[in-house]
């Protein structure tokens, strides 16, 4: 990549931040990476925009005086929300695996597991281990 061009392909402008391509020595004497110069103005920067977001949320006016402040990730959210029934395709995937996790998935779990436990239980009983005094229902086949 050359020296005057960014990761995107395009030429560096004034406003884009500096290249930090050196270590740098603080005053205390301290020698800092580049990546962990950068990691601090990255958090600089973050606590800087969470304040400006806390004080334009609990102002007590908000922003022209409605005591709400746009956000655009909770509308598009909410947008979504609202509108999802009309993105919604139903096809005949979605319908099969409707059918199957719902209905024939737990329906034959549910008989499958009760049929191994009868099973379990009969071998037992026939087999003798248990006697007739100590069945917990007497009249059993």
């Amino acid at each position: 990549m050359l020296s005057g061009q960014t990761f995107f392909n395009r030429p560096r402008l004034e406003s884009d931040p500096p290249v930090l391509t050196q270590c740098l020595v603080l005053e205390e004497g301290l020698n800092m990476s580049a990546e962990s110069v950068l990691a601090q103005e990255r958090k600089r920067i973050r606590d800087a925009l969470k304040l400006q977001y806390q004080r334009e949320i609990y102002h007590p006016e908000g922003i022209n005086n409605t005591g709400a402040k746009f956000d655009p990730a909770v509308q598009r959210f909410m947008a979504m929300r609202a509108t999802s029934y009309e993105r919604f395709k139903p096809t005949s995937r979605r319908s099969l695996l409707f059918l199957f996790g719902v209905y024939i998935i737990p329906i034959w779990s549910v008989v499958y597991f009760m049929d191994k436990r009868l099973e379990r239980k009969e071998s037992i009983l026939s087999s003798g281990k248990v006697s007739y005094r100590d069945r917990t229902f007497k009249f059993h086949t």
